[in-house]
């Protein structure tokens, strides 16, 4: 097994034990970036003079922006109980493309997983809508944890370290808002359906395709769509909000066109609303 003495880092030590159900601890975290996405977890244990230097993160989420290179993250965990302790790590941006999890702790062989918006949902370590890692410490160990990241959809990884009843008792909350949200756009979208099948007026139709759109975004966005709707189709998944924003752009334009009447009233304005409509798949 590959495994590092923890002096050859510089992350500060991240304590965990009995009573510490939830952990956000940005300012312990460090990170190198890897413009090529070449760097491997041997060349980071090893300290390659390939890699470069690891930088702190600070106190806010680590936020890269769209970027083509890999981002690697380190922070150190140490278990503070007598016994084996089991951690949940919650990455809270589910469109990450990729999240590969390395943990080398003294005496175990390197353990490692992976999660993301681009990998099979069956996949997952935790079969959760965000990306959640399983981190079994040994007790009174200090274990070195690395991340891999890379995107196109946005690099910020929002941390969390979490007591396992904890995190599903917290998620209860946070899915059962989420759902009922669900439900209100669905319940508008058969409304709106209904309206515009008994009046035959397109800007119900128009609204409908709006409302739908929406939800599936909002959907895609947190995780929802790729656990309940589609968790077979990685790829599609991948893709799928680079599809559902521009359909989501065309429908608001042509609800907005015909609500506004905006034909009659403003000529040009329509110009650029058909326009807009028609290039929203570029």
């Amino acid at each position: 097994s590959l495994w590092m003495p923890g002096g050859t880092v510089h992350a500060a030590v991240v304590q965990t034990g009995p009573g510490m159900d939830r952990q956000v601890f940005n300012n312990q975290l460090e990170y190198l970036e890897d413009p090529s996405g070449t760097l491997t977890i041997q060349q980071i244990l090893l300290q390659d003079q390939a890699v470069p230097s690891w930088r702190a993160n600070g106190d806010a989420i680590p936020n890269f922006g769209f970027t083509r290179s890999a981002y690697w993250f380190h922070f150190r965990l140490e278990n503070t109980a007598a016994n084996t302790l089991t951690r949940f790590l919650e990455i809270g941006y589910a469109l990450l493309d990729s999240v590969e999890l390395f943990v080398a702790q003294p005496g175990v062989p390197l353990a490692s997983s992976r999660a993301g918006n681009a990998v099979p949902f069956v996949a997952r370590p935790i079969p959760h809508r965000h990306l959640v890692f399983t981190l079994d410490l040994q007790p009174g160990a200090v274990a070195d944890v690395y991340l891999r990241v890379n995107s196109g959809n946005g690099m910020q990884v929002p941390m969390t370290l979490w007591e396992e009843r904890a995190f599903w008792s917290d998620d209860q909350y946070a899915i059962a808002w989420q759902f009922l949200y669900y439900g209100l756009m669905i319940v508008m979208v058969f409304y709106n359906l209904f309206l515009a099948w008994g009046v035959r007026d397109r800007i119900y139709l128009y609204y409908v395709l709006l409302v739908a759109n929406v939800c599936i975004f909002q959907m895609i966005l947190h995780g929802s769509a790729f656990q309940f709707l589609w968790p077979d189709f990685a790829d599609w998944n991948a893709m799928a909000m680079a599809v559902f924003i521009p359909v989501s752009n065309a429908c608001s334009s042509l609800f907005a066109e015909k609500m506004l009447r905006v034909r009659e009233h403003f000529p040009v304005h329509f110009v650029v609303l058909r326009a807009q409509v028609w290039l929203a798949p570029v």
